[in-house]
């Protein structure tokens, strides 16, 4: 028994000694601290400035993006909405102005066009920006 309390008492001690030995050290680049007999120092890393500039484009981007995005929807929405009144005419055997169809559905599809390349554009000007943000 008396051994076992001279083991636990050893034990105590040396667990002790080593977390005293490992504590936790902060270090600010290029300090140095000696811990246990070992020179231990962080390391000096230069300064890291991100151009605002760049990312704000790029967010911009993103932004007109987004509105391009919403505007081609815009614009499927009303192709839709001015085919699906003809599909229910023909179902009920009604007539209807072709012309002003056709005309209603070129000019939609025309301002899609349109929108899709100014998309790609504003997409290929994202990718560009955000490569340097």
């Amino acid at each position: 028994m008396k051994t076992f309390v001279v083991l636990a008492a050893a034990l105590v001690f040396v667990g002790s000694a080593s977390a005293y030995a490992l504590r936790t050290v902060m270090l600010k680049p290029g300090q140095c601290v000696t811990v246990s007999k070992t020179r231990v120092c962080a390391a000096r890393t230069p300064t890291v400035t991100v151009t605002p500039a760049a990312c704000t484009a790029a967010v911009n981007d993103a932004k007109q993006m987004d509105t391009i995005h919403w505007q081609i929807l815009g614009q499927a929405s009303r192709i839709l909405e001015t085919v699906q009144p003809t599909i229910q005419d023909i179902q009920n055997g009604n007539t209807y102005d072709l012309a002003q169809q056709n005309a209603t559905v070129q000019d939609a599809g025309n301002q899609t066009t349109t929108l899709t390349a100014s998309y790609k554009q504003a997409e290929s000007q994202f990718n560009t920006d955000a490569a340097g943000c």
